[in-house]
């Protein structure tokens, strides 16, 4: 029987991110113990010379710019996104 393989991308954009990535691995657990689970980090991945400076920038926009940031935030949920 082969073995399941996932890969789980996420992002170090506050903890809701990482905790449903964990969920994620914790169900694919529960489902098969044998699953070989890799969780990733997307940007890191794609920018990993940069990737510290994105996470710093987005972490003190958040913690001393959050009226910003909530209106960011807001926004992103109200524009049309065309594949």
């Amino acid at each position: 029987m082969a073995v399941m393989k996932v890969l789980v991308l996420s992002g170090r954009f506050g903890m809701g991110h990482e905790m449903a990535a964990n969920a994620i691995c914790e169900q694919f657990r529960k489902l098969d113990k044998d699953t070989e689970i890799v969780k990733k980090d997307l940007l890191e991945e794609l920018y990993p010379h940069i990737s510290k400076l994105i996470f710093g920038g987005f972490r003190l926009m958040v913690e001393h710019c959050h009226g910003i940031y909530n209106f960011i935030y807001k926004m992103s949920g109200k524009m049309k996104v065309e594949m």
